[in-house]
């Protein structure tokens, strides 16, 4: 079983370190991922990155309590990663449509579903485990 502490602290820096960009620089980010002539809507992309780091937030305490159960900690992982997935999703769709870059949306698209379903499984296997080993004490 892998460590879930170590795990929400992953997905807190990823969605950290994501949400960080879109909430103090809004224009840059636009200028990184958007084609010329894309809508301007800094407003947006700065509550996003708050919303993310919100969530980096939450899943950095919930590492770092050692009085939740891990079943908490496993369910959280299995959310964490059920959120990166529409995320790129929607990332991959806005550079196949032409919206945003294609060379730096569609890799990143790419990477946010694979984390997505990484974290997810990862805390879906944590928690199976942790049930199997429960059911058989």
């Amino acid at each position: 079983m892998i460590n879930p502490d170590l795990l929400l602290q992953i997905s807190a820096a990823g969605a950290g370190a994501y949400g960080a960009g879109h909430a103090l620089a809004p224009k840059k980010m636009k200028e990184w991922f958007w084609e010329k002539g894309a809508p301007e809507d800094r407003e947006s992309q700065r509550y996003m990155g708050i919303g993310l780091l919100s969530v980096a937030a939450a899943n950095l305490a919930l590492s770092l309590d050692k009085n939740v159960p891990a079943a908490t900690k496993n369910r959280t992982l299995m959310i964490s990663g059920a959120g990166w997935i529409p995320a790129g999703a929607n990332t991959i769709n806005g550079a196949v449509n032409g919206h945003q870059k294609k060379k730096v949306c569609l890799p990143q698209g790419i990477a946010m579903v694979a984390g997505g379903v990484a974290l997810g499984g990862l805390g879906l296997c944590n928690e199976l485990q942790r049930n199997k080993k429960s059911s058989t004490k």
